[in-house]
């Protein structure tokens, strides 16, 4: 009894020994206490995983649960309460370090001390990124949006100088497409019909508009995609009439490079200077070259002269001819060649020699008509390199200019070039496709119905219409097709390849005849056959 009374005592005595030198650890903690009474979840040290923490005290109670006294191998009630204690104060001081070693490394990650929980850092981050996400679109819309502004801009606001070249270009290309049909049909289109055939960049519409005889076009009162322009192309026949003229011509001829102008320099003292007079009216006098003695001009007739302007004397002269004209090779005059018309039929010359190349044997020589949108045509323009078309009244072949060669017989109901191909018809309306060396090509199939953008040709091949490339690669076949030998026209225009056959007989009215229309679309690959009324082709 004496022994439990003093083991109470004892007891007591030791409980406030360590009770005191508790508060004193728990003065200096109180600090740390308070960032961990904020934390909600702890690192377990055994297996780390998480338990959630309401209060300080939870970190101790589910580590330190009494041990069960036993019998045999009982320490003393000092002991045990002193290795308690010791326990007790380890694990807490060690979760404290441990704490603060975590709280270290957040600080190290972070830059900073963490002073909130981790669902709402979670929150910010995730908030931050959808705000980011948010300022990139914006970004990007508003780049895309003012890029469209800026082309909706350019494409209303054309300077002067662009407006003048999409004139020019729209003029040369409708021109092109005019004297292409003409050399197929043997007929001019009509300005409605002709529009339709251009595949232009730009919404070019002329409320003034004239086609004449010889395949010259005049077009005024032009808008570019619905704005409006001063700028005309071609000229008025009225306005073509020459100029009366008494004034003295001056030719001026560099020293130093031998180059010719028609321009008075400032500095005259490094120029000869070579004058000449023409009879009679005349308009749009040319240099031949830079370099040739040469200039060319028309008359009140229209019909070409030239004229050597350091001597005043007419090129081939006393040849008696009513018209010449230069020839444009691969864009460029020659200065060294001209057709020269006598009594209606056409030869070639060389002018510097004087020789005959070609004999007058020739109604014309075929041309693309190149046309400058300030004068008419006043050469012939050549087809492909020293090549031009000769028509003798009744057929079309194919001519070196230069040495008088046939390239292709005079025996084809027209010629036209697609690519870098020729396409000569022949009398029985088969077409024939060559390049300019008068390779055909193609000629295994039993029928060749035109070669459209240089590169899709329609054939027969059997039973089937097939449309293919002159190396033979097969682009589509549209099975068994039943066609007419009148091909109306064939051509390529926004993405899609068509053929054009008039079903009807003869007799009938191209506005009553039947039409039967073979397409290709070459974005989609996929091709279509459909009978259609004249009003669906020619809208």
């Amino acid at each position: 009894m004496n022994n439990k009374e003093d083991l109470d005592k004892l007891d007591r005595q030791i409980n406030k020994l360590l009770n005191k030198d508790e508060e004193e650890k728990e003065e200096d903690l109180d600090t740390k206490r308070e960032v961990i009474i904020d934390r909600r979840y702890e690192y377990d040290d055994v297996d780390g995983d998480t338990k959630r923490l309401d209060k300080i005290d939870d970190i101790d109670e589910e580590e330190f649960e009494p041990e069960e006294e036993e019998t045999t191998e009982v320490k003393t009630r000092v002991e045990r309460l002193e290795e308690q204690e010791e326990l007790k104060s380890h694990s807490r001081v060690g979760r404290l370090e441990e704490q603060e070693e975590s709280l270290d490394e957040e600080e190290n990650f972070l830059g900073e001390k963490p002073k909130k929980k981790m669902s709402k850092k979670k929150i910010i981050i995730i908030t931050c990124s959808v705000i980011g996400i948010l300022l990139i679109a914006l970004i990007l819309f508003l780049v895309l949006n003012n890029s469209k502004k800026i082309d909706t801009e350019k494409e209303e606001k054309l300077s002067k100088s662009e407006q003048k070249e999409i004139i020019e270009d729209y003029g040369d290309e409708l021109k092109r497409v005019i004297m292409n049909y003409y050399s197929q049909q043997k007929l001019l289109l009509e300005y409605d019909d002709a529009i339709k055939l251009v595949n232009f960049d730009y919404d070019v519409k002329c409320s003034e508009h004239e086609i004449y005889d010889n395949g010259e076009i005049y077009l005024n009162k032009c808008t570019i995609n619905k704005v409006k322009t001063r700028y005309s192309y071609g000229l008025k026949k009225e306005d073509l009439v020459p100029e009366e003229t008494d004034d003295k011509i001056k030719v001026y001829v560099n020293k130093e490079t031998n180059k010719a102008s028609l321009t008075e320099p400032k500095d005259k003292d490094n120029y000869e200077v070579y004058g000449f007079n023409i009879d009679g009216a005349y308009t749009n006098l040319k240099l031949l070259s830079e370099t040739a003695d040469y200039v060319y001009y028309l008359d009140k007739d229209y019909s070409v002269h030239m004229l050597n302007y350091k001597t005043g004397v007419k090129v081939l002269n006393p040849l008696n001819y009513t018209n010449i004209l230069p020839i444009k090779n691969e864009g460029v005059i020659d200065s060294s060649f001209a057709a020269v018309e006598i009594n209606n039929l056409w030869g070639i010359y060389n002018i510097n020699t004087r020789e005959r190349i070609v004999g007058h044997n020739y109604k014309m020589f075929a041309s693309s008509f190149s046309m400058q949108s300030t004068e008419p045509t006043l050469y012939y323009e050549t087809i492909a390199l020293d090549k031009l078309i000769a028509f003798d009244g009744e057929s079309y072949g194919l001519i070196n200019y230069k040495n008088g060669n046939i390239i292709l017989p005079i025996i084809y109901e027209g010629i036209a070039l697609s690519g870098d191909y020729l396409c000569a018809r022949d009398k029985n309306n088969n077409i024939h496709i060559f390049d300019s060396n008068s390779k055909e090509y193609l000629n295994n199939y039993d029928k060749v119905y035109g070669l459209v953008d240089g590169k899709y040709s329609l054939v027969k091949d059997g039973k089937s219409i097939k449309l293919v490339r002159p190396d033979n690669k097969e682009f589509y076949d549209y099975g068994e097709v039943e066609v007419s030998n009148r091909l109306r026209l064939f051509n390529y225009y926004d993405n899609e390849v068509y053929y054009v056959f008039n079903m009807s007989n003869e007799k009938t009215s191209d506005e009553e005849s039947e039409y039967l229309q073979i397409t290709y679309n070459t974005k989609y690959k996929k091709g279509k056959v459909e009978l259609l009324e004249y009003k669906d082709i020619f809208k």
